[in-house]
């Protein structure tokens, strides 16, 4: 007989960091020594998948962002610090598509069947639209033409600047 999986539970660990993350207000600091006495284990290492954890759901839960400070501890994001954070996120894609591209390029092309020739393409076409669109002076240009507007207004503008450059 076929053994069911149920969803697993939250840790005991993880719900305990959650809980304290949960009382942070943005600008907040909370010391990796407080939560490694909190659970009696270290975050940094062993315990650090519960913290990720509790990270994901303050965010997803809690609407709280956390960013690590070396060595010392995490600090609660505020608007502006959230918004600032984005652009490493950004710079990160950009140099995980060039990477990817550069392994494409590796390929010898002629041994692939005629579908994998057409995945290979759709790919590298996508690693090089990223890398466009996510260029300092791309982003530059594209802000200047930007106004602040509505989200989905903004979103739908910024789509249209894009296909200028790709």
């Amino acid at each position: 007989m076929e053994k069911l999986k149920s969803i697993p539970e939250l840790s005991l660990d993880s719900r305990l960091l959650h809980q304290r993350l949960q009382k942070c207000s943005q600008g907040d600091f909370v010391s990796y020594e407080e939560l490694n006495e909190l659970i009696g284990g270290d975050v940094q290492n062993k315990a650090y998948p519960n913290l990720v954890t509790a990270k994901k759901r303050a965010q997803r839960i809690d609407g709280l962002v956390f960013f690590p400070i070396r060595g010392s501890g995490l600090k609660c994001l505020d608007d502006d610090e959230i918004v600032a954070a984005s652009q490493a996120g950004i710079d990160h894609i950009r140099r995980h598509s060039k990477r990817n591209a550069s392994k494409l390029t590796c390929v010898d092309y002629g041994n692939l069947s005629a579908d994998e020739k057409i995945t290979h393409n759709l790919n590298l076409s996508y690693f090089a639209a990223i890398q466009q669109v996510s260029k300092n002076k791309t982003l530059q240009n594209s802000r200047e033409r930007i106004a602040i507007e509505d989200n989905a207004v903004a979103a739908k503008k910024m789509i249209e600047v894009f296909k200028e450059y790709i």
